[in-house]
C-alpha cells in the first residue's frame, strides 16, 4: 500500500508532464509488480476475513462474492436466533356457568284455627261414650269371664280401663286397657266405676286358638238324678305347656239356668244340674296349653 501511494502519484505526475512516454518501458514492469503485490495482499486480507467469518453454505448456482467486498464491507455481526422456548399455552380456566337462582316463594299463609268454645273430648266421648273404670289393685286380666281362663294382661292400681261389656251376671267386665290397648276380662269387684253395670251389654269374647294340642276324645256324660258326671280320655301334652282342660257349661240350679266355667287337670268332672228349669243344659270341653285353646268338643247332655 505504501509503494502504491508513492508510485501512483508519480505516474500521474509523469503523465501530466509528458514524461510518461519517455519512461513507459521502465514504469510498466513496476506497475505490474505493484499490481501483483496488491493482488497478493488483497487475497491475504480476504483469506483472513473468511477465516474470521462463519462459513455459510451457498445455494447451488450462487456465484461466490468477490474477495474485494470483504475489505470494503464491514464484517457482518452474527446474530444468534432466539432459542425456541416453548411458549406455555394458557391454561383453560373453567368458569362455572351461573347457576339458576331460585327466587324464594313467599310462604303460604297457614290458616290458624281459632280455639272454639267446644270442650276437649273426655275419655268417655273418645271411647264412643263407653264408661270408664279405675283399677283398685294389682289384678290379673283374663281371656274369659272367670278365673278358670288363661292370663291375658296385668292391671295395676289407678290404671284406667274402658268397659266394653259384661257377662250375664255382671260380675266380670270386658275392658280395654287404655295404656296398651289390650282387651281382657276382669272381676267387677277389682274396679271402681260410676256406671250402672246392668245397663252394659252382655259380651261374648273369642278365645285364642291353638293346634299344638289334640282335642279331647271319648267325651261322654251320665246322669244320676240331679248329678251329671262328664268323662273324657287323657290328652298327652308337654307338662311345661299343659294347662289341663276347660269346661264351659250351662246348668240349672235353684230354678235358674246360668253358665259355669271350670278348669281342671283331671279327666272327669261332676256337677249338679236340676231338671226343673226351662230349656236345656249343655256343655263344651277344650284342651288347653299356654298359648290357647283347641276347638271345643260338645258334651252330649243326658
Amino acid at each position: 500500500l505504501a509503494l502504491f501511494l508513492v508510485v501512483f502519484p508519480a505516474f500521474i505526475l509523469g503523465t501530466l508532464t509528458g514524461a510518461y512516454y519517455g519512461c513507459r518501458l521502465e514504469v510498466a514492469p513496476v506497475i505490474s509488480a505493484l499490481a501483483s503485490a496488491l493482488q497478493v495482499d488483497t487475497e491475504r486480507a480476504a483469506v483472513a476475513f473468511l477465516e474470521a467469518t462463519p462459513t455459510t453454505t451457498a445455494a447451488a448456482g450462487d456465484a461466490p462474492a468477490p474477495a474485494v467486498l470483504a475489505q470494503a464491507s464491514p464484517s457482518p455481526t452474527l446474530t444468534q436466533p432466539p432459542s425456541e422456548t416453548p411458549t406455555p399455552e394458557p391454561t383453560q380456566t373453567h368458569t362455572p356457568a351461573p347457576t339458576d337462582t331460585i327466587t324464594p316463594q313467599p310462604p303460604t299463609p297457614t290458616e290458624t284455627t281459632l280455639p272454639s268454645d267446644t270442650p276437649s273430648p273426655t275419655p268417655e266421648i273418645a271411647a264412643n261414650s263407653l264408661p270408664l273404670a279405675t283399677v283398685l289393685q294389682q289384678s290379673t286380666c283374663r281371656y274369659g269371664p272367670g278365673s278358670a281362663y288363661l292370663y291375658a294382661d296385668g292391671l295395676y292400681p289407678q290404671d284406667a280401663v274402658i268397659i266394653n261389656g259384661r257377662n250375664y251376671s255382671a260380675n266380670w267386665l270386658y275392658v280395654q286397657n287404655i295404656k296398651n290397648d289390650r282387651y281382657c276380662w276382669i272381676s267387677a269387684s277389682l274396679v271402681q266405676t260410676s256406671a250402672d253395670l246392668k245397663t252394659i251389654q252382655v259380651w261374648q269374647s273369642t278365645l285364642p286358638h291353638t293346634t299344638e294340642v289334640s282335642q279331647p276324645t271319648g267325651v261322654q256324660a251320665v246322669r244320676n238324678k240331679d248329678t251329671v258326671t262328664i268323662t273324657w280320655d287323657q290328652v298327652h301334652v308337654n307338662l311345661v305347656d299343659a294347662r289341663g282342660y276347660l269346661l264351659e257349661l250351662t246348668i240349672c240350679q235353684n230354678g235358674l239356668r246360668f253358665p259355669v266355667v271350670v278348669q281342671t287337670d283331671a279327666t272327669s268332672y261332676e256337677i249338679q244340674d236340676e231338671a226343673a228349669c226351662a230349656g236345656e243344659s249343655s256343655g263344651l270341653i277344650y284342651s288347653v296349653n299356654t298359648r290357647g285353646y283347641t276347638t271345643p268338643v260338645k258334651v252330649t247332655w243326658p
